[in-house]
C-alpha cells in the first residue's frame, strides 16, 4: 500500500505535459500554427509547442521527477521523466521511470487548463487535472511562444494532502533556431541538411511485356551522409496485358519496400523547396505472400519549371521516376509516351524535408494518404497562370489528420526557365472534413476521396488556410472515383484578392494513394 502510495505521489509529482514512452533526445522544432504577435489575439494554444525540460515537486521535497516533454501546438502532450519518491525502507528512495499524456487549453492571457493520464512502470494509470499560467514567452519569428510554465494539480497527494507544482522550461530548437530568428519561417521548421524523398509512379517491365508494377514511398536521409536514410512504401506488380480488371498479380506480388542502404545522391541543381537529381538505394521487398527480394531503386527528380533535368550518359534527358531493378527477376523502367507534351505516369520529388508526424491513433485505426502531383488554377486578369507542385503525406481516421508537406506555386505563362516562383513553403493539415469511405482496393490501396482542411505556410508570408480534396483511383483494378486522379486545392480570397482553385492537369501529373487501415 505504501508503495502505490509512493507511485501517485511519483505521478503527480510529474504535474504538467507529459508522455510518450521514449525519451526525446532533441527538441522538436516549431510544427504548429503561428500565433500572429502584432495581431494582439494573444496567446493559443499554438505557444506551446516544442520540446520542454520538466521539474516537478511535491509537497517539502517529498518527491520529485525530471524529464522532457513535448506540445504538439495543437493541445496534446506528451512526456518521459525520472521519479525519485521515499523507498519502503526509512532513508531509502525509490527511482524509476514514467510516462504521461494528455490534452490541455490556452487562455489568451496566457493561463489554461490541462488534463493528464499517468502510467506507472506497474501498468496503473491515474488521472489529473492542473492550472497552469505562462510566466515567459518569446516572439520566434511570427510565433509567440511560451518559453517558461508553471503550473500546480488541483489535487492534494498523501494524509496531508500535500500541493504538486511544476515548471516547464522550453529547449531551444535544434539546427533551426538561428534561422527562424534572423528570418520568419514555416512552422514545419527543418534542419537545413536533411532531404526528403516522394514519389509515386507506374513503371512497365523492360522484359516482360504488358507487366507493370506501381509503387510509392517516401523517406528521409542525410545528403551527406547516406549511412543515415530511412525510407519504406508499398508496390503491386501486375500483368496490364490481362483482359479485363482487376489485372492479376505477376512474379513480385503485391507488398511493402524499405530501404536498406544509400548508396549515392546526384544533385544537379535547387528550385524553392525542390532539387533535381538521382539517389539510388538498396531496398528490400517485402512481398505479402513470398520471401523478402533485395532490389536496387533509383529515383529521377527533374524539376521542369526551372529547365532542371537529369541527363543519361549520352546526354538526353532521363524521364521523371523511378528504376526499379530486381535481380534474376526483370527491371522497371518509367513509362514514357509517345505523344509529345504528355509526361511520365507519376511524379517524384527531392526537397527539404518537413518535420516528422508522430501517429495520434494506433496502427490498426488509421489510414494513409500521399499525394505528388501538380494542380493548375488557370490564367488570372494580369495573365498570371498559377500552377502549383504539392506533395506530402499523413495518417487520417474519420476525425483526426496528421500530415504535412511541401508546396511550389508558380507562373507557368513564361516562355522558358525558370518559371518565376510566387510562393513556396510547407503546409499542414488541420482537420478532416469528409472521407468518401473505401470504393474498392486493390494492393493494400483504397480508392475514395478525402478531404481535408489545411494550413499553408509560404516563406516570408502569412499562414493561408485552404481546402485540399485528393482523389485516388485504382486503375489497374478499374476501381474509379468518378473523379479524375490527383488533388484540387481551394483557396479563398484573401483582403480583396480572388481566391483560387487548382485542379489536376489534363494528362494528370501525378498520383496519389489512400492506404487501406494498418497500411504504411
Amino acid at each position: 500500500m505504501k508503495r502505490k502510495l509512493v507511485y501517485l505521489i511519483v505521478l503527480v509529482a510529474l504535474v504538467l505535459f507529459s508522455g510518450t514512452d521514449t525519451p526525446w533526445a532533441q527538441a522538436r522544432p516549431l510544427d504548429a500554427p503561428h500565433t500572429d504577435v502584432h495581431q494582439g489575439s494573444g496567446f493559443t494554444t499554438a505557444s506551446l509547442q516544442g520540446s520542454y525540460a520538466a521539474i516537478g515537486l511535491v509537497g517539502a521535497n517529498e518527491g520529485a521527477v525530471v524529464g522532457i516533454c513535448h506540445l504538439d501546438g495543437n493541445g496534446s502532450f506528451d512526456c518521459a521523466f525520472t521519479t525519485n519518491v521515499p523507498g519502503e525502507e526509512a532513508g531509502a528512495r525509490a527511482v524509476f521511470p514514467a510516462t504521461s499524456a494528455g490534452e490541455y487549453t490556452v487562455n489568451a492571457d496566457g493561463t489554461g487548463t490541462l488534463h493528464e493520464i499517468e502510467t506507472l512502470p506497474d501498468g496503473s494509470t491515474a488521472e489529473y487535472d492542473h492550472d497552469f499560467v505562462i510566466t515567459h514567452a518569446d516572439a520566434i519569428g511570427p510565433y509567440v511562444v511560451a518559453t517558461e510554465i508553471r503550473s500546480l494539480i488541483r489535487q492534494g497527494f498523501g494524509p496531508a494532502g500535500s500541493l504538486a507544482m511544476a515548471q516547464l522550461t522550453r529547449l531551444p530548437d535544434v539546427g533551426t533556431a538561428p534561422a527562424m530568428a534572423a528570418e520568419p519561417a514555416m512552422p514545419a521548421t527543418m534542419a537545413a541538411e536533411r532531404l526528403q524523398f516522394v514519389f509515386m509512379v507506374a513503371n512497365r517491365s523492360v522484359g516482360a511485356e504488358g507487366e507493370q508494377v506501381v509503387i510509392n514511398g517516401r523517406g528521409t536521409f542525410d545528403p551527406d551522409n547516406l549511412a543515415d536514410i530511412e525510407g519504406n512504401g508499398t508496390y503491386f506488380h501486375f500483368n496490364n496485358a490481362a483482359e479485363g480488371v482487376p489485372k492479376p498479380l505477376a512474379a513480385l506480388g503485391a507488398g511493402r519496400w524499405r530501404v536498406k542502404q544509400g548508396v549515392a545522391f546526384t544533385p544537379i541543381g535547387s528550385y524553392a523547396m525542390a532539387t533535381a537529381g538521382v539517389l539510388d538505394l538498396v531496398v528490400e521487398l517485402m512481398p505479402e505472400d513470398g520471401e523478402p527480394v533485395e532490389a536496387t531503386l533509383r529515383v529521377i527528380c527533374n524539376v521542369p519549371p526551372a529547365g532542371l533535368f537529369n541527363q543519361g550518359e549520352d546526354g538526353s534527358n532521363l524521364p521523371e521516376g523511378v528504376v526499379l531493378e530486381v535481380p534474376g527477376v526483370e527491371t522497371f523502367e518509367p513509362i514514357v509516351s509517345d505523344q509529345p507534351g504528355v509526361p511520365t505516369f507519376g511524379l517524384t520529388l527531392i526537397g527539404q524535408a518537413p518535420a516528422g508526424m508522430v501517429p495520434a491513433v494506433s496502427e490498426a485505426e488509421q489510414r494513409i494518404f500521399r499525394v505528388v502531383s501538380v494542380s493548375d488554377a488557370g490564367v488570372d486578369a494580369d495573365g498570371v497562370h498559377h500552377r502549383i507542385a504539392l506533395s506530402g503525406d499523413g495518417k487520417f481516421t474519420a476525425n483526426h489528420v496528421n500530415a504535412s508537406g511541401t508546396f511550389v506555386h508558380f507562373d507557368q505563362a513564361p516562355e522558358g526557365t525558370p518559371k518565376p516562383i510566387l510562393a513556396s513553403g510547407n503546409w499542414k493539415a488541420r482537420k478532416v472534413l469528409s472521407y468518401s469511405g473505401s470504393l474498392g482496393a486493390a494492393g493494400g490501396i483504397d480508392a475514395g476521396i478525402l478531404e481535408v482542411e489545411v494550413d499553408l505556410f509560404p516563406e516570408g508570408g502569412s499562414a493561408i488556410t485552404g481546402i485540399l480534396r485528393v482523389v485516388c483511383n485504382i486503375g489497374f483494378a478499374g476501381i474509379m472515383t468518378g473523379e479524375p486522379e490527383g488533388y484540387k486545392l481551394t483557396i479563398p480570397g484573401q483582403e480583396g484578392s480572388p481566391g483560387l482553385t487548382f485542379v489536376p492537369l489534363d494528362p494528370v501529373l501525378g498520383l496519389t494513394h489512400i492506404g487501406a487501415p494498418g497500411a504504411r
